[in-house]
């Protein structure tokens, strides 16, 4: 699941990096009306923002990641030993038992994954009537084969989907779309900042991957897009 742009994420500690950004993040949580009693599972947690901003509302949750680095950051939120649990772990091999969660949210992360074997274990661990919310990149104009490959490349999409095929997708794997909710169906307030937390040893090239990221991001506005896709087990 490693690509040039995930490990761009990784080396410059960016946290909100989906479309939206973190306004995105909360504008879903509203959607779903969490119960207070809630068990969370944020699958591909990143440095960990949404999970810290789900702790501190009092929810129990659980962040997990593949990357280590990510980890590490996601943990330098909290006080030593005030935090909740962040696990390195694939989505494809989730080290939870079933039903261990009443939901999981996954924010820009399916694209990046087989999956045959990340949705099966999402589905597995989610217990009964939960909820899985995802942010997902959609395709809405179609893309050459050589756009697939440019993408391919720097990003590491494992699929291109519309969003009928990722409904379809969803519902292959026994989820129910309940909802779907695209750009045009929420106006946020201002744009989006993007967070950075930078090491002192970070390899300046990754400055050039963030402006080959920005300059891809402007190629493709009119033919990429982003669906939140509300769904029950």
């Amino acid at each position: 699941m490693s690509s040039t742009y995930l490990k761009m994420l990784s080396s410059l500690g960016i946290g909100g990096a989906h479309p939206g950004g973190f306004l995105l993040t909360k504008e879903l949580i509203d959607r779903i009306n969490l119960d207070v009693s809630a068990h969370i599972l944020d699958a591909g947690c990143g440095t960990g923002q949404t999970v810290e901003f789900l702790y501190h509302l009092g929810y129990s949750v659980i962040g997990v990641d593949q990357d280590a680095k990510m980890i590490e950051r996601a943990k330098k939120r909290f006080k030593i030993g005030e935090h909740p649990p962040f696990i390195q772990a694939d989505l494809c091999q989730l080290p939870f038992s079933e039903h261990s969660f009443d939901t999981v949210l996954s924010e820009s992360v399916l694209a990046f994954t087989p999956t045959a074997l990340s949705l099966p274990n999402i589905h597995y661990v989610l217990k009964k009537n939960g909820v899985f919310a995802a942010i997902e990149m959609v395709v809405t104009t179609s893309l050459t084969e050589q756009e697939q490959i440019e993408l391919q490349d720097f990003y590491g999409f494992q699929q291109f989907l519309n969003e009928y095929e990722w409904t379809q997708l969803l519902e292959k794997y026994r989820f129910h779309v309940q909802e779907i909710i695209g750009e045009m169906d929420i106006d946020l307030e201002f744009e989006p900042t993007t967070e950075f937390d930078l090491s002192s040893l970070i390899d300046l090239n990754v400055f050039d991957l963030l402006q080959q990221h920005e300059t891809l991001t402007k190629k493709y506005l009119n033919k990429l897009g982003y669906r939140i896709f509300i769904c029950k087990k």
